[in-house]
Parts: C-alpha cells; sequence; structure tokens
C-alpha cells in the first residue's frame, strides 16, 4: 500500500479537489491531504500539538486516529468508515481493530470493515491490557472493564 501525506493551508484546502473526510468545522486549524493510491483524501483537525496517528494495519486498510476522530479507510474498495467517538488509541487483535475512546470501546473486522460491537464504559478511558483473548480497560475512577474477543 502506497500513501503519502501533505499539509496544506487552510485556502489550499478549501480549494483541493478531494473526498471530504472528517467535515471541516469552525475550529479546524490544521489540513492535510492523504495520497493513497492514487486517491485524494482530505482532512482537517483543531489541534496544532499534534499530527495525525497514520498506520497500514493490511494490505487492505489504512487507519487515522486524529483529534477526538479516526477513520478506517478500505484500500480495495475505497470505503471509508469514520468513528467519532473521541479517539485515544488502538490495537489490532487476531483480525479485529480494537478502537479505544474516551467511553467506548469499538471492535471492528478486518475482514470486512464491519462494526462488530460497541461498549459503553462506565467512566473514562485510561489505559488497557490483552491477555490472549481477553482486553481489561482500566477506568478513570480506578474500575475496570473486561472484553472478550471470539
Amino acid at each position: 500500500m502506497m500513501f503519502s501525506i501533505s499539509y496544506l493551508s487552510k485556502s489550499q484546502y478549501d480549494d483541493y479537489p478531494a473526498q471530504e473526510l472528517l467535515i471541516q468545522s469552525e475550529i479546524s486549524r490544521r489540513f492535510a491531504v492523504l495520497k493513497l493510491n492514487g486517491v485524494d483524501y482530505k482532512f482537517s483537525w483543531s489541534s496544532d500539538l499534534i499530527t495525525p496517528e497514520i498506520s497500514e494495519l493490511s494490505n487492505s486498510y489504512l487507519f487515522i486516529g486524529i483529534d477526538q476522530n479516526c477513520i478506517l479507510i478500505n484500500n480495495d474498495s475505497h470505503k471509508v468508515f469514520e468513528l467519532d467517538y473521541f479517539y485515544c488509541e488502538y490495537i489490532q487483535l487476531f483480525d479485529k481493530l480494537v478502537v479505544f475512546s474516551e467511553m467506548q470501546l469499538i471492535i471492528i473486522s478486518m475482514q470486512n470493515g464491519v462494526l462488530l460491537d460497541t461498549v459503553n464504559l462506565d467512566d473514562t478511558y485510561e489505559d488497557f491490557q490483552v491477555c490472549e483473548n481477553e482486553i481489561t480497560i482500566n477506568l478513570s475512577n480506578g474500575g475496570t472493564s473486561q472484553y472478550v474477543l471470539y
């Protein structure tokens, strides 16, 4: 999978002819174009202090985490799956993408990009541990939540 990212000014972004991911908000201050195997996508975010986390998950998927959002792009079909869940981090376990957000755990199939499960957390996400197929999520109130991947 071949991809590159270029940063743009707001006026360049506004004039750039590409599919827009994460529709620009009034508070967007950073702008970029992602070139993925001949297809251009543009996206924006609000923080000057962070850059997008971009990872090739397989030959078929590219993951982008930025600000409060994350995006999963299928390189074969160019299907875009956007999550607006106050993104924190992700892991890939077995054939699943596990996205940790501030108040939810999101499970996506890496075989077909389908949303498999969404679990509401009792409090704010802090971190996690994995033991075999079980995920333990530590919460800011000192509690934990368990999730078993099948």
